[in-house]
């Protein structure tokens, strides 16, 4: 019969084959996460645990599962900011090429800067939309009641950011605010904005689709036999 130690061992080289397998299948194989995996795989295989030892790997398969399921979303963040950086880039180089920011008392300065602020704005009004819509499902579960706290701290923040005021009298929607805002909460508005983007494009390039005439003739020759018989 097999000791304690080595049923331990062997049930922790099951865990760790079954985590190696699962990267492979969710093409989650980033080069640091396979080579933890494959160090800890070769050590279960080679050796003789002490308690001490099992317990030790224990946790870094923990560990390891963790930084798997967390995997995804550091590369969502990385790609987060690799649209922040692109995004001011292409800000900055399309304003430079336009005229706007050639010398440094140019007006086109001042434009430069509310577009370049401004494109950040957007963002953060984004991210607020994208924010009051992961609260508002939490706070639908019913799990946690500080989610209402939290929706009453950035309700102010959302209001501001979408409508005009003076002396306390609401004086309008702004409009561009409320079209990022909704994009950030609803990811069909964003669908549907996008499609009807592609609609008006293929409309001003005159791309719409023609039908074949071709199709036409072969259409037409096809009614026309179907009669005969």
């Amino acid at each position: 019969m097999l000791e304690a130690k080595d049923e331990q061992r062997l049930l922790l080289l099951n865990e760790i084959i079954k985590i190696r397998e699962r990267m492979i299948k969710e093409k989650k194989r980033d080069e640091k996460l396979l080579k933890k995996c494959e160090e800890i795989e070769r050590y279960l295989n080679n050796s003789r645990l002490s308690k001490d030892e099992i317990v030790k790997y224990k946790y870094k398969i923990i560990v390891l599962e963790k930084e798997i399921d967390e995997y995804e979303t550091s590369i969502k963040k990385r790609f987060i900011w690799m649209i922040a950086i692109i995004g001011a880039f292409t800000t900055v180089l399309n304003h430079v090429i336009s005229g706007g920011v050639l010398k440094l008392d140019s007006p086109g300065w001042e434009e430069f800067f509310t577009k370049y602020f401004g494109m950040f704005l957007f963002m953060l009004i984004g991210i607020i939309g994208a924010m009051t819509k992961l609260l508002l499902d939490e706070y639908k579960t019913g799990k946690d009641r500080t989610d209402q706290m939290l929706l009453g701290f950035l309700f102010p923040v959302v209001f501001v950011n979408l409508f005009s005021y003076n002396e306390g009298q609401i004086q309008g929607v702004i409009i561009v605010n409320l079209l990022i805002f909704v994009c950030g909460f609803s990811v069909e508005f964003i669908l549907l904005f996008l499609n009807r983007l592609i609609d008006i494009a293929k409309k001003t390039f005159n791309l719409e689709e023609k039908e074949d005439p071709s199709r036409t003739l072969e259409s037409s020759e096809n009614n026309v036999s179907a009669e005969n018989k």
